[in-house]
């Protein structure tokens, strides 16, 4: 339609703007599921007599680990500003424990018509994607910060949360379509196949939220859409790599985030003061170590755990690993020679023995599954059983449906259940694509001392390099 004036002739589609308002009303409707064990975790907290303010910092760490419902409780705070201006971190950590009592109950399970158990594959890849790009953008933060940039932690928080919250509305409203778009839009095209399809792209959707919450205008900075990778606003450039690494952990889904990735890292020695993958990689981990052990010190509630596998480099011999190099001496013995054996021609299957039959049990895991995926249907089979007989149909049952959860994200899980606590991840090798379930002897399970995570890493990177 045109529209005349005595200047000028403006054009208006209005067919875009249709589909945009109908985009935004419905993706504000529905939102996108919440973790029910997570919910569980929080209403558990909120209905304890204790009154600690240790109480209240798990509560809000609790929160701040699912996406949906941090976002939920966020919309309904009332800014602290005089101005009105919301500044999601300041203003949630300033609540009272009887504050959050009113507003968390009043959001309940209804957060969203949707189930994070019934999502596909690219829909649970995109919240975990949304996970690690955040914690990375937190990491990256605090690290320019120790460069003399003025930016916070928390401004990173603040900020990918929005751009995530974009990406999952968009990817759980439209359950079949995104999915398509994901696999059928060429390299860098998905912003174009959204703003196309839906009206809006998962940016300018986190910037209208951003509007109606009415974000501090320093926050609102970073949702801003460039032509270029500009240079002039650390804080969004900052977003943007981290969004970029959290896509490199989805490489399935975002096929072109390491190409972008690699263009546009070297940045990031000027914001955080290096650019090399491996130490990215720790920072990043490191930056993390806090929330992992907070979330291991409850074993039977499931947790997706902010723990980032390495996906840079792949496994080499024991003596240079720092991951192997990290665990217990002891334990670490057993792994050298499996790792020569796995590094002979033709022993890998020596090797793989001498893993599930000596380390993984030395380490403390009493029982578990190696699943591939066939490459045709990409469903899962259990290949090897470790602790396990030929009887235990059930426990096998058990373990495949915990295998099934972690099969699109290099991101481990963590996961409770009557037959003991477990840890799940996805692997991938040139030849073989699957998922490394271990169960924890519960004599572990209070065990303050033990690192369960990085003894699952260093049985999945010696299991990489027996199948490779």
């Amino acid at each position: 339609m045109i529209t005349r004036t005595t200047s000028t002739t403006v054009y208006r589609d209005y067919e875009a703007e249709r589909r945009e308002e109908s985009t935004i009303l419905h993706t504000q409707r529905n939102w996108f599921p919440v973790d029910p064990e997570i919910l569980e975790r929080v209403t558990a907290y909120l209905t304890d007599s204790d009154d600690s303010p240790e109480l209240r910092d798990r509560l809000l760490l609790s929160l701040r680990a699912d996406l949906a419902l941090c976002g939920k409780v966020i919309e309904r705070l009332r800014p602290a500003s005089e101005l009105g201006e919301l500044d999601p971190v300041s203003d949630l950590s300033r609540l009272t424990l009887d504050e959050l009592r009113k507003i968390v109950p009043r959001i309940g399970k209804q957060v969203s018509k949707y189930r994070f158990q019934s999502g596909g594959p690219a829909l649970r890849g995109t919240i975990q994607c949304g996970i690690t790009s955040i914690a990375a953008t937190e990491s990256f933060a605090a690290e320019a910060r120790n460069q003399g940039i003025s930016i916070t932690a928390e401004d990173g928080f603040s900020s990918s949360m929005l751009r995530q919250i974009g990406l999952n509305l968009l990817a759980w409203n439209y359950p079949s379509l995104f999915p398509k778009l994901l696999r059928s839009s060429k390299e860098g095209e998905l912003d174009q196949s959204c703003r196309k399809l839906f009206g809006v792209t998962p940016l300018s959707l986190a910037r209208e939220i951003a509007k109606r919450w009415n974000l501090a205008p320093h926050l609102r900075s970073a949702l801003e859409s460039t032509p270029e990778f500009g240079r002039e606003n650390p804080l969004r450039e900052i977003c943007e790599l981290g969004d970029l690494y959290g896509k490199r952990s989805q490489r399935r889904f975002f096929p072109d985030s390491e190409r972008l990735w690699a263009e546009r890292k070297e940045r990031l020695q000027h914001l955080i003061g290096t650019e090399q993958s491996r130490e990215i990689d720790e920072r990043v981990e490191g930056h993390l170590e806090a929330r992992l052990a907070h979330l291991f010190k409850e074993p039977a509630q499931r947790n997706v755990a902010f723990e980032l596998s390495r996906t840079s480099e792949p496994p080499v011999m024991v003596f240079q690993s720092r991951t192997l190099d990290a665990i217990p001496q002891s334990i670490a013995r057993l792994y050298e020679p499996i790792f020569t054996e796995a590094k002979r021609e033709r022993r890998s299957i020596t090797a793989l023995h001498a893993l599930t039959n000596k380390a993984i049990p030395a380490s403390g895991f009493s029982r578990g599954v190696i699943c591939l995926s066939d490459p045709e249907s990409d469903s899962l089979r259990v290949t090897i059983r470790i602790g396990l007989k030929e009887g235990d149909r059930g426990s096998v049952r058990t373990l495949m449906e915990t295998a099934t959860e972690s099969q699109d994200s290099a991101i481990p899980l963590l996961k409770g259940s009557v037959g003991g606590t477990s840890i799940s991840g996805a692997f991938s090798t040139s030849s073989h694509r699957g998922v490394l379930v271990l169960e924890m002897d519960s004599k572990h399970d209070e065990d303050p001392d033990r690192d369960s995570i990085l003894l699952f890493r260093a049985a999945r990177e010696c299991l990489e390099l027996c199948l490779s």
